[in-house]
């Protein structure tokens, strides 16, 4: 992904930001989703990393 987010940048330094932005929040809705499906289970596992015993 950080490769195809620099090939909106052209030869002069000047990004094109629309772009750019929208293969950000594609690049990002998938992470979202996992996320979503799965927050129970990271959540648990995070308090229970704290208790002893």
């Amino acid at each position: 992904m950080p490769v195809g987010l620099g090939l909106f940048i052209d030869q002069s330094g000047i990004a094109d930001y629309g772009p750019m932005m929208a293969m950000s929040m594609l690049a990002l809705l998938p992470v979202f989703l996992f996320f979503l499906a799965f927050q129970r289970l990271i959540v648990e596992g995070i308090a229970a990393t704290g208790l002893k015993g």
